[in-house]
């Protein structure tokens, strides 16, 4: 199990300890239960997706290091993204968690607006499938570079592990190494747009099934 399967962050701690201090004729003891059962659920759900897609993708992990993923070139201000209310499906606290597996390393924030933007953009649903919203996190991440360095490879495992936890596994048999690593450095080249992204994305996970059916998406 890795690191992330321990830590909460600070408004779940204080969710949990709010209500464990209300009396329980508003918060009775079930409820606090249930909220931090809650609260670990997700965190051991998350921690087992980054595992299991860093472990699968360390040769594409390692591909896109040697590319140069390094610290974020100097660009032009782009224009700001419509501001969306709903929370995303990964919040920080997660990306960065997936960042750690696949760079064995803590990522500094190298501009705190862009991953804040590229989070809330993450978080659009209507009329998306589980592809494009991961090809929208990888896309941003890989052209925006929110990190001071690695940000290739956190683009691929933070779309990676939402692939996962949304019930697609990613099997390391027969995989393309190469393609992936493609898929990676022509997004973050503004080589393949969203759109692009996802149709190839959909090819690497073609025939995989939702967690629990009985079509394979398990590991064999």
């Amino acid at each position: 199990m890795t690191e992330a399967s321990i830590d909460f962050t600070d408004q779940e701690v204080a969710l949990v300890t709010r209500a464990a201090h209300c009396s329980e004729a508003l918060q009775p003891k079930a409820f606090v239960r249930e909220a931090a059962v809650a609260v670990a659920r997700r965190r051991l759900a998350l921690a087992e997706a980054v595992e299991r897609v860093c472990d699968r993708s360390r040769p594409v992990l390692e591909l896109i290091a040697r590319s140069g993923d390094e610290a974020p070139e100097a660009r032009p201000a782009r224009a700001e993204w419509p501001p969306v209310p709903s929370a995303p499906p990964l919040d920080e606290d997660e990306v960065r968690w997936a960042a750690r597996a696949a760079t064995g390393a803590s990522l500094a924030v190298f501009d705190q607006g862009v991953l804040d933007d590229v989070l809330a953009e993450h978080a659009v649903t209507d009329g998306l499938d589980v592809f494009e919203r991961a090809a929208t996190f990888l896309v941003g991440l890989a052209t925006r570079a929110p990190f001071v360095r690695a940000n290739r490879r956190a683009a691929w495992a933070a779309a990676t592990a939402f692939l996962d936890l949304s019930g697609f596994r990613f099997h390391s048999w027969g995989f393309d190494e190469e393609a992936a690593v493609r898929i990676v450095l022509d997004a973050a080249e503004d080589r393949a747009d969203r759109d692009q992204v996802a149709q190839r994305l959909r090819a690497i996970w073609l025939g995989a099934a939702p967690a629990g059916s009985d079509d394979g998406a398990e590991e064999r």
